[in-house]
Order: structure tokens, then C-alpha cells, then sequence
């Protein structure tokens, strides 16, 4: 068995990672912080059984030019995009960015409707048709390399989908963030994804975890090898349940999640670790980093003392 040496802190501890080649920092993990790239990738695997647990998606340019609407006449026709959108997406659609840190939609274009799809080709704006146009593939400043080749995705509506209103004062889900370690959730390491909304419902916990354990179970051990990541799923009173987003290292040696700050976190992934490669963080550090002591005084420093205001 091998031993692994690092003090108990978040970045010893990531670091102690990739130079044990314990989680992928790779030209394949960059790639796959590409939305378009990375549900093409599971759409091979899984073809149209993906949409139960990952809404549909198309590339922007791909869906006009399957529906002709190529021109900068055809780009105009909102009556036709609307007729192409409808039967592409019945219930309704999204539209956003491929590749993008801020998935929040305070940067770049994002529209969460049909409507407003149909608004933003009505009035010509400039983001979408200058998009729609590009006669070369796109390559996102933020990986540098030619991944899904889309600036922008089209995407199922997901609470449309799920039976909800579009817009509506009333907020029918919960969206949590599921942690993973190659083809296993890590029990116990879930949360709320923001924490204005903190769950109501523990039970939404264990459906979440158990629908990422699902998900996994459908996919090859060699598309999950090394992979660590963070899901934001939404959870809705109906019990439907989505993958809204999957985070990776984006290619870096670094955090796929924020919340690795967390002791917690470190703990169930250095235990899962452990187990699934056959490792031993040694010493002290080691049982500091399985009890859920790691990073244990900067987290606490964050939280009641940085955290004040």
C-alpha cells in the first residue's frame, strides 16, 4: 500500500492528488467543462436514455442548420425559429454559453425561455447573430482549445420539463450539489448549492445522491476513470429530478467544487479515495483528513471570523 504525505490542508491535499495521479488534470478533463462537448460525450454512451437524467441539448449553429435556418435572412423569421424550437424542444428551452465559470446569468447570454429566444432573434442581438454567423468553429477563452466548437447551447427547459411554469414568483425546486469519485457519489457530502436557499427537505439529499449513483452506474469505467466532480441537480416538489450543470477541474490542477474548503468534503473524498485506489494518507495528517479535521482551522477562520461582517 502506498502512503501519501501532506499536511491537512486543502491545497497540500489537492496537490498530493494529481502528483499521485489520484484524480485527472488532463487535456480530456478541460474538455469536458465544454456543456456541449461533455453531454455529447455521455450521449454516445447512454443515446437518447441521457435525457432522463440530463436535459437535451444542442448546439446553437447545429440546431439552425437541422432546421435551414442558416441565413441572415432565415435568422430574422422568428415565425420559423419558433416552429423549429417547438418541435425541438415541446416543452421549452434555454439558451446559454458552453463553456462559461458563472453559470448564473449575470454575465454573457442567457435566456431562460422560449420567449425570450424569440425576443433576442427579433431584435437582432448583436451576441446571437454574431454567433449564429461564425463561419469558423468556436473556441471558449476559457479553455483555449477546440472542444465542443458552439459559443452557445440550446437546452430543455428543465422546469418546464418538470411540469412547472417557466416564470413563476413560486419557487418549486431545490438545487443541491452531488459529489463524485469516479463511478460513486460520496455519501454524506451533498448541499445546498447556494446558501441563501438552504434545503428544506433532507430526504432530497438521499433522492439526489441516489439519482447521480444511477446515473454513474449507466456509464463505462473508462469515460469515469479519475474523474472527480461536482452535480447541481434540481430537485422539484414532484419529485422530478435534473442534472442542471457538471463541474470539472476544467483541465487544472486545482478544486472542481468550492465547497472543498469544507472538512467534510475532504474527508469522505480522502476516505472514498482510500478505498477505491488502495491508498493511505499517513501520519497525523491522514487521521485528521479522515475524521473531517482537514483544512479544519481555515475553515473555521472563513467561517466565524471572515464570515462576520
Amino acid at each position: 500500500m502506498k502512503h501519501i504525505h501532506c499536511r491537512p490542508v486543502r491545497n497540500r491535499w489537492l496537490k498530493a492528488l494529481y502528483e499521485n495521479n489520484l484524480v485527472e488534470a488532463s487535456t480530456r478533463t478541460r474538455l469536458y467543462a465544454d456543456k456541449l462537448y461533455l453531454y455529447q460525450e455521455l450521449e454516445k454512451t447512454l443515446g437518447p436514455k441521457l435525457h432522463l437524467y440530463h436535459p437535451k441539448t444542442w448546439g446553437l449553429k447545429a440546431f439552425l442548420a437541422k432546421y435551414d435556418l442558416t441565413s441572415p435572412d432565415s435568422l430574422q423569421d422568428t415565425a420559423r425559429i419558433e416552429q423549429a424550437l417547438l418541435q425541438e424542444f415541446p416543452t421549452n428551452v434555454i439558451l446559454k454559453p458552453a463553456a462559461v465559470i458563472n453559470t448564473a446569468g449575470e454575465t454573457g447570454l442567457y435566456l431562460f425561455s422560449r420567449e425570450s429566444i424569440l425576443q433576442a432573434f427579433e431584435d437582432q442581438n448583436k451576441d446571437l447573430v454574431q454567433a449564429c454567423l461564425r463561419e469558423t468553429v468556436y473556441v471558449s477563452s476559457l479553455l483555449g482549445i477546440l472542444a465542443g466548437g458552439e459559443e452557445f447551447i440550446l437546452q430543455e427547459h428543465i422546469a418546464a420539463l418538470a411540469g412547472y411554469p417557466v416564470v413563476t414568483k413560486t419557487r418549486h425546486y431545490q438545487e443541491v450539489r452531488i459529489h463524485t469519485f469516479e463511478n460513486e457519489v460520496l455519501k454524506g457530502a451533498s448541499y445546498s448549492r447556494w446558501q441563501k436557499n438552504e434545503i428544506k427537505n433532507s430526504q432530497d439529499f438521499y433522492r439526489a445522491q441516489d439519482f447521480v449513483q444511477e446515473f454513474l452506474n449507466q456509464l463505462p469505467a473508462e469515460l469515469l476513470k479519475g474523474q472527480a466532480w461536482g452535480l447541481d441537480l434540481l430537485i422539484f416538489e414532484n419529485g422530478t429530478v435534473r442534472i442542471l450543470e457538471i463541474n470539472t477541474n476544467r483541465g487544472a490542477q486545482g478544486q472542481w467544487t468550492g465547497f472543498l474548503s469544507r472538512p467534510e468534503l475532504m474527508g469522505a473524498y480522502t476516505r472514498l479515495i482510500e478505498k477505491k485506489k488502495g491508498v493511505r494518507f499517513a501520519g497525523l495528517s491522514g487521521i485528521m483528513l479522515r475524521l473531517n479535521l482537514g483544512n479544519i482551522t481555515k475553515h473555521l477562520k472563513k467561517k466565524y471570523i471572515e464570515g462576520i461582517r
